[in-house]
């Protein structure tokens, strides 16, 4: 399976656990082990990504003087 692939997947695990947890706000069920869930993929998710730095982090600070 690629790096893309892996990717799509968490991302659609994502969307399912988040679909789970607004259903049961919803409900006024507790939805913990789903928020447990949630912080897991998306830690694997940023794990796989790897770090990526966003515009403004890679522009140096000292570049706009």
């Amino acid at each position: 399976m690629s790096k893309h692939q892996v990717e799509q997947l968490i991302e659609n695990k994502i969307r399912l656990v988040n679909a789970n947890i607004d259903r049961k706000i919803v409900e006024g069920r507790p939805y913990l082990a789903e928020a447990r869930r949630h912080k897991f993929l998306l830690r694997e998710l940023r794990r796989i990504k790897g770090r990526q730095r966003s515009f403004f982090q890679s522009l140096s600070f000292l570049g706009f003087f």
